[in-house]
């Protein structure tokens, strides 16, 4: 070859290559940027699948990971975002923004200790970002260390002076400290730098509130209430204003609008009880009680009241059963064994009686420092329970929301023609059966699913494509698509054309068996008359197996097949076998986001919830938004 061939030919390699590397990044950069859009657009799958992509160009692309890890986040995907933030960290080591936000996601998994860890290393890594010392704060404040919190606030003021909510949790801070002219210095600082945020008004509320100025906190609270008429913590407390007042009506009133906002709130319903108990509404405090308890069954203070009630009531036996678990919940509770002997006595129970009267005798003579036992008020420093105070409304209208009817597994595969097909061809299907036509109809057809259709460059995986007998398994399409069943099976099963050795073929006479066997059962769960049985429906159930069988047999590389069959096992509790069936699938189909959804379900079903919720943050990362719904529901920790 001539030199300069030569030279011209390595020239033009080294171009190909240094245009393909700068294509590539250039795509990088471009989905970086809209998946960074998306995320400020709250477009969370979205942004998943843009980082995907990125991803795929460049697997040790550390901002992927973090911002994917942020889109789950949203989607309240904890343990999901947790992996992300921390490969982020595995890839930069110094990603602060990881170790920080990873810390934000052990807290709602309330791993505070490890979350302390995370953000104290964001901070020795970078000392600059104001919100690292509030976070750090909050977790100092939460295991008691008030001086570790109150130093964190103020160097993140140090930081950055316009803090609202920074001034806003030392206000808090001080006030539990009884520094009330502190605590309300610093409620005034955070309404100078935010006059719009809400939680000034109400801290300032809470200040006068502790202080029993009531008149003052009440004026604090209705101002907000004008401008947010669903505030649940500014009504909650105008309750207990009233109810400080001994105001029965207005207290009743804001208690209930409390409640109204959200009915899972057991310190409303606690508080309430109490105001009708002081007015011997004796029905009424019981009921609220047992909500108390049921939303909250560790309240032992809860337990106590209710079995005041029922002894009010005369319910001694009841009275027994609640002075009981709160012994149980702790044996120190001199108050609960002394009623507890009253009830016992007024049962002829004189043993019990004399048994708890000399427990009582015994716990008076143990001295605990700071607290005097025969004082009910020391209960108070022994219950804790939490409360929610998120209105009901704002809950529906959040971004992730989970149904509560029972969540389904995707169903089967099934072949159909593109949807950019039916205009033009689907009013010609029945063309195939003209045995003289010359030029039939040409069909594009790809496998979908009911429950659920990825984004359409998804979809390209998913073409099916006949050869030879194509003619025949057409028609049998055509009649399922016109749900002729029974027939479209018969046409397979008759055909002379060797279809028997064609793994779609196997497939479609499986859809069609399943597809029988469900339209038996929705018309058995209607109760409509029909002469098939619960046994007919098993029977289509194992023809559709049987089917996928032979379909798996002739093409073992065809993940559908077995996605099918491990759908219709579950149906027929074959539930390890459908587990191992969705796994085939994803050794053969790794992205197959469908059946990570339902393995999830699966394992969160037989109690792996840790293996079950992994499987659903992939099938979200995949595409797939109702994962989200379920790792909302059952994938807290």
């Amino acid at each position: 070859m001539h030199p300069k061939i030569i030279k011209s030919y390595t020239v033009a390699v080294f171009l190909v290559l240094c245009t393909s590397s700068l294509y590539s990044q250039i795509s990088v950069r471009t989905h970086y940027m809209r998946g960074r859009q998306q995320l400020a657009s709250q477009e969370y799958t979205q942004a998943m699948r843009t980082f995907n992509t990125i991803l795929q160009y460049d697997p040790e692309h550390a901002e992927a990971f973090f911002y994917r890890g942020l889109a789950k986040y949203q989607l309240s995907d904890y343990s999901g975002a947790e992996a992300d933030f921390s490969r982020s960290i595995e890839i930069k080591h110094y990603k602060t923004e990881a170790l920080y936000y990873r810390g934000l996601v052990k807290i709602r998994k309330s791993q505070y200790l490890d979350a302390f860890r995370d953000i104290q290393k964001a901070i020795e890594l970078d000392d600059r970002h104001p919100e690292y010392f509030i976070t750090r704060g909050w977790l100092h404040f939460e295991y008691g260390d008030t001086a570790g919190a109150i130093h964190d606030y103020k160097k993140a003021i140090a930081l950055d002076p316009y803090l609202d909510n920074a001034h806003l949790n030392l206000s808090i801070i001080y006030m539990n400290q009884e520094k009330y002219e502190l605590a309300l210095n610093h409620c005034d600082s955070a309404a100078l730098i935010n006059p719009h945020n809400p939680g000034c008004r109400l801290a300032r509320g809470n200040i006068f509130q502790r202080q029993e100025k009531y008149e003052k906190a009440i004026e604090q609270y209705d101002q907000i209430l004008q401008k947010d008429s669903s505030y649940v913590r500014a009504w909650f407390f105008l309750a207990l204003c009233h109810h400080g007042l001994d105001s029965y009506d207005s207290a009743i009133t804001a208690y209930d609008r409390t409640l109204d906002l959200n009915r899972n709130n057991a310190v409303g319903y606690y508080n309430r009880g109490l105001l009708q108990l002081e007015h011997e509404h004796f029905t009424e405090a019981l009921a609220d009680f047992d909500l108390v308890v049921m939303l909250s069954p560790k309240n032992i203070y809860a337990y106590y009241i209710r079995g005041i009630i029922k002894s009010r009531l005369e319910d001694y036996e009841g009275a027994e059963y609640d002075f009981s678990s709160a012994i149980d919940l702790y044996p120190g509770l001199i108050h609960a064994y002394r009623n507890r002997s009253i009830t016992r006595m007024a049962q002829d129970d004189f043993g019990g009686y004399t048994e708890d009267r000399n427990t009582v005798d015994s716990l008076l003579n143990i001295k605990v420092p700071g607290f005097d036992l025969s004082e009910i008020s020391y209960l108070k420093t022994i219950t804790d329970f939490h409360s929610d105070f998120t209105p009901a409304e704002r809950v529906m209208n959040s971004k992730v929301q989970y149904s509560d009817k029972e969540v389904q597994m995707i169903s089967v595969f099934y072949i159909s023609l593109r949807e950019d097909q039916y205009d033009q061809s689907y009013n010609r299907v029945e063309d195939l059966s003209l045995p003289e036509q010359k030029q039939k109809p040409v069909f594009v057809l790809e496998l979908k699913n009911h429950d659920h259709s990825l984004p359409d460059e998804s979809m390209a995986s998913r073409l099916v494509t006949f050869a030879g007998e194509d003619d025949i398994m057409l028609k049998s399409l055509i009649l399922g698509w016109q749900m002729k069943y029974r027939d479209a099976i018969n046409i397979l099963d008759e055909s002379g054309t060797g279809l028997s050795d064609n793994y779609l073929a196997a497939f479609i006479r499986g859809n069609h068996n399943f597809a029988i066997a469900e339209i038996i059962g929705l018309i058995e769960s209607q109760n409509i008359y029909s002469g098939e049985d619960i046994s007919t429906i098993s029977g289509y159930y194992r023809n559709a197996i049987e089917d996928y069988n032979r379909s798996i047999e002739l093409n073992p590389d065809f993940p559908f097949s077995r996605f099918n069959r491990a759908y219709v096992k579950s149906l027929s509790e074959e539930l390890r076998e459908a587990m191992e069936d969705y796994s085939y699938c994803l050794e053969l189909k790794p992205t197959l986001a469908e059946a990570y959804y339902n393995r999830g379900l699966l394992e969160i079903f037989m109690d792996a919830p840790s293996e079950g919720c992994r499987d659903l943050s992939r099938a979200g990362e995949l595409g797939i938004k109702a994962a989200y719904k379920v790792i909302y529901k059952f994938c807290k920790e």
